[in-house]
């Protein structure tokens, strides 16, 4: 990613999508970036509904979703997309659609945070 584009949302999502689907050695037709709020029409697209009911038309049956912008489960990551993405997904002609949960409270994030905290302080001082 060039440098210009570490300060921008747009591009730092989908560089996080490249990042991830490489660790996980996924074939560049099995993943897309969506994005799941939106405050109005012009906001940043693909939308995760939309992208949900194109997938669903090309027989995808099964969706894994991640939302990697979130350390912690929040409601409305929960509800919309484990709840109503699922039921949408699923009228449209999906059959499963999964939401990885967040960080949260796993000791190895905990213990990230802690050793960023303390490497935070050693350059603070």
């Amino acid at each position: 990613m060039p440098d210009y584009g570490k300060y921008c949302y747009r591009a730092t999502c989908y560089e996080t999508t490249r990042l991830l689907a490489g660790k996980l050695e996924l074939t560049w037709d099995s993943f897309s970036t969506s994005f799941q709020s939106r405050l109005n029409k012009n906001w940043l697209s693909p939308f995760t509904d939309q992208v949900l009911k194109k997938l669903a038309s090309t027989n995808k049956k099964r969706v894994l979703v991640v939302a990697p912008s979130f350390v912690a489960d929040c409601l409305e990551t929960i509800v919309e997309i484990q709840d109503e993405y699922k039921s949408f997904f699923q009228q449209a002609g999906g059959e499963e659609l999964v939401l990885v949960k967040s960080l949260n409270y796993s000791q190895k994030w905990i213990d990230a945070i802690i050793g960023i905290t303390e490497l935070s302080n050693v350059y603070s001082d």
